[in-house]
């Protein structure tokens, strides 16, 4: 539009034009700047809620990771010893049955395979100076028995998982003999406290003996066949050339002088094998059980066996049974067995109980 000076309206509407722009333009700068601020104040609080959940997922990793280790912490520090020449079955099969089974949010657990004699009380005394809080034992009575030595008057408890050929203690206990269900009970981990019997430097928790069964013991352990039927078999063998001995023993200071085929010193009921030598000994009276069995008729032996082996042998006339703390056999040059494992004695033996000395994990 061309703009001529004496034109004063278009002049006065060239000036109002002009205005209006001007005004456009500052609207729009304000608008502008007011974009400008409401997008910054959204990055601004956008990077401060990103900021406080990142805080906030920090925070809980570590949490988590606070509360795994305080659960770690909490588990229960296990050993297992494996004895890998008792019984028949595949330690290697017991092996990976254990660490299936196991509960590993409650069991912290390590495995070692025995090498020898006393190994087993090696690894489980060690176990407890290191303040484990169990110890399995899976083998046989002997295998048994070496552990719990190991643990005697500890804080650390002792599992079973039987695995040899007689299983004593595990059927007193009324542990199956089943790993699967043996592990089942372990993972409720519930222990009592048992007696245990000092017998001269050395400790046993089943049964000892001296006589006959001794010498069973020791050619039991020989045998290549296991079980009940071959160990009834060793005996019908060797009984018609074995005489009985006639013991002198002090049983809480009273002296007195047995006749026996055999006598056991019986903290729990049996053998193995289910031959229940004495069917009302207890685990935590605070008593030992010595069990007298007098030499019979060999036409009366297999009635005796039967007897031993459905828990009736108290009702025999060949049996006697004496309660004790504490008993010294003053006879020397002693064949014996502790737990099934033949041992001698030269100068006679002494044997006292250790009151609740054990715990050990029960059904």
């Amino acid at each position: 539009m061309e703009l001529h000076s004496n034109s004063y309206p278009s002049r006065r509407i060239f000036l109002l034009e002009l205005w209006k722009h001007d005004m456009i333009i500052k609207r729009l700068a304000m608008l502008s700047s007011l974009i400008s601020l409401v997008c910054f104040s959204g990055y601004a609080s956008a990077t401060s809620e990103f900021t406080t959940n990142m805080n906030m997922k920090t925070r809980l990793i570590q949490e988590c990771k606070d509360d795994t280790t305080r659960l770690a912490s909490q588990r229960i520090k296990t050993r297992v010893v494996i004895n890998p020449k008792s019984g028949t079955d595949s330690k290697k099969n017991m092996e990976r049955l254990i660490s299936q089974l196991l509960d590993q949010s409650i069991f912290d657990f390590e495995i070692f395979y025995t090498n020898g004699p006393n190994h087993a009380t090696k690894l489980s005394k060690e176990a407890a100076l290191l303040g484990y809080g169990l110890v399995l034992a899976v083998g046989g009575d002997g295998t048994v028995n070496e552990v719990g030595k190991g643990l005697i008057g500890s804080d650390t408890a002792m599992g079973i998982i039987p695995s040899g050929s007689g299983n004593g203690l595990a059927k007193h206990l009324n542990i199956s003999s089943d790993p699967k269900i043996a592990i089942q009970i372990i993972n409720r981990f519930q222990s009592i406290p048992i007696d245990t019997i000092q017998i001269n430097n050395d400790q046993f928790i089943g049964i000892a003996g001296i006589g006959f069964d001794a010498h069973i013991a020791r050619q039991f352990a020989m045998c290549k066949k296991r079980g009940f039927w071959s160990y009834a078999t060793l005996v019908l063998q060797e009984y018609p050339y074995y005489s009985p001995r006639i013991f002198e023993m002090e049983i809480d200071g009273t002296w007195v002088r047995k006749e026996g085929l055999l006598i056991s010193f019986a903290n729990s009921s049996q053998y193995g094998n289910d031959i229940k030598i004495a069917p009302q000994a207890k685990l935590c009276d605070g008593y030992l059980n010595i069990i007298i069995l007098k030499s019979p008729p060999v036409y009366a032996l297999p009635d005796v066996l039967m007897k031993l082996r459905n828990g009736t042998i108290t009702h025999s006339k060949y049996y006697e049974s004496i309660c004790c703390k504490e008993v010294v056999v003053h006879t020397n040059k002693l064949i014996a067995h502790i737990d099934g494992e033949p041992v001698f004695f030269e100068n006679g033996i002494r044997l006292k109980v250790l009151p609740k000395s054990l715990k050990v994990i029960v059904p």
